[in-house]
């Protein structure tokens, strides 16, 4: 199937971005386009124009700033997976890009689209937004009219586009911890995924801090502080940690899907889980 008529523009800066997204002529932005072509071809989208963002330099960028990781929203997975720093300080992060997809879509794709997926009703769940979740980070927001910043699990657990008409996304800040790791279970390497976890940990004072988020296991991302907080007191391998893993599963809206039932992705929880939460132990040097 062929898209509906569409017009295209390039955006020639941010300024320009702005500017275009501000029509009001059902404008979205377009770096990879390797999901919103998709759902333009199966109709499940419409837009009135594409702009094209790809090329914009100023959103294409990997750097640490203070206690986090900021990545330009215009960054190439395939960047991320391979960037020196993003290996160094966020291990979880380069693990979850490399595992998107395949190398062809790694090196169109974004981070900035691939976070789109979580409210966008052919993906509701992906890689870069579990990681996002589980650091406590944020999405930075931009229109014309200024900046403003998104708690990361406030966006990857909308129902709907969380921007406003005329905003796009400028740039993810990662939040930086000792250990960090992500597991994501799939039938074949490039497949969608099962079920996936990601895990953030810092030692202070001889207390352990936990963050954890799961994907395509709930129909939406979602934070599992309640589980974090039973690891932080009791240990991994606590009853009290299974008790917290279980209300969860109990409490998620799970989805049947050609990759698995509900009841699959219900026990696929705790191992994912875990097994992040030991990664993240042993990249941070905790165990």
């Amino acid at each position: 199937m062929r898209p509906a008529e569409l017009q295209y523009t390039r955006a020639l800066s941010v300024e320009d971005l702005g500017q275009l997204l501000r029509r009001g002529d059902g404008a979205t932005p377009m770096a990879g386009g390797q999901g919103l072509m998709r759902d333009l071809r199966g109709r499940t989208l419409s837009v009135g124009r594409l702009v094209d963002i790809s090329r914009l330099t100023e959103l294409a960028y990997v750097r640490e700033d203070g206690d986090a990781l900021e990545i330009g929203a215009v960054t190439t997975l395939a960047t991320v997976a391979g960037d020196p720093l993003v290996t160094r300080r966020c291990p979880a992060l380069a693990t979850a890009a490399s595992r998107v997809a395949d190398v062809q879509i790694r090196s169109r794709g974004t981070v900035g689209g691939n976070i789109c997926g979580s409210w966008v009703p052919s993906e509701w769940s992906n890689d870069v937004g579990v990681v996002l979740t589980a650091s406590g980070g944020q999405v930075l927001v931009q229109s014309s009219n200024g900046q403003r910043t998104v708690a990361a699990a406030e966006f990857t657990g909308a129902f709907e586009n969380p921007l406003a008409p005329g905003e796009f996304i400028r740039a993810l800040r990662f939040g930086l911890a000792t250990g960090s790791g992500y597991v994501r279970l799939s039938r074949r390497w490039a497949d969608s995924s099962i079920g996936s976890a990601a895990a953030f940990v810092d030692e202070a004072g001889g207390r352990l801090r936990v963050g954890l988020a799961v994907g395509r296991i709930h129909h939406r991302t979602a934070a599992l502080d309640a589980v974090a907080r039973a690891v932080e007191a009791d240990g991994l391998d606590s009853a009290s940690v299974t008790a917290a893993l279980q209300d969860a599963a109990a409490s998620f809206t799970v989805p049947d899907t050609v990759q698995a039932d509900a009841d699959y992705r219900r026990s696929v929880l705790p191992v994912v889980v875990r097994r992040a939460v030991r990664e993240a132990m042993t990249n941070g040097g905790l165990r």
